[in-house]
């Protein structure tokens, strides 16, 4: 089985969702185990490497994460996001690692790599398509930020997920 539109956004939406879930129940038994088999392993492989949000008690910090997991196509000013937090910069900057482990910085990157991998799992894109839905210009800089954080290439990352 395969979707007819492969967008996201056309599935999006609370009829398309209720539609795929009233197909999903009257599938044969052997392709319900097959999808949820599926989709627990999709799962797992992000799962292994995120931290919990239930670490993050402070309201400014978990506003800080919705805000950069809505928008990893953007730009973000981490100067803009501390005056949101009504905190200084380094203030904002410590009480974020101390909540999550890392910087905004560090977490925007892991979030906007997390995504890619999503994407280059469950899409029809192109490595450059990838790279700038989850906010990077320079194709060679998403590449080696790619790299860093996974130690595999986009393209090496595609090829061991299939």
């Amino acid at each position: 089985t395969s979707l007819k539109n492969p967008l996201p956004e056309t599935y999006d939406n609370p009829t398309s969702m209720m539609q795929l879930i009233q197909r999903f129940k009257f599938l044969p038994l052997g392709k319900h185990m097959e999808v949820n088999a599926l989709l627990m392993l999709l799962l797992s492989k992000f799962f292994d490497k995120a931290k919990l949000q239930e670490n993050v008690s402070d309201q400014r910090v978990l506003k800080a994460m919705y805000q950069i997991g809505n928008n990893l196509d953007k730009t973000f000013s981490i100067d803009e996001m501390a005056e949101e937090a009504h905190l200084g910069k380094y203030r904002f900057i410590r009480l974020f690692k101390q909540q999550t482990g890392y910087t905004p910085v560090e977490y925007i990157i892991r979030q906007r790599i997390l995504h890619a991998q999503m994407l280059f799992i469950v899409g029809n894109h192109t490595l450059k398509e990838v790279a700038s839905l989850v906010g990077y210009k320079n194709f060679a800089y998403f590449t080696r930020t790619f790299k860093k954080v996974t130690e595999l290439t986009p393209s090496e990352f595609i090829r061991q997920s299939k």
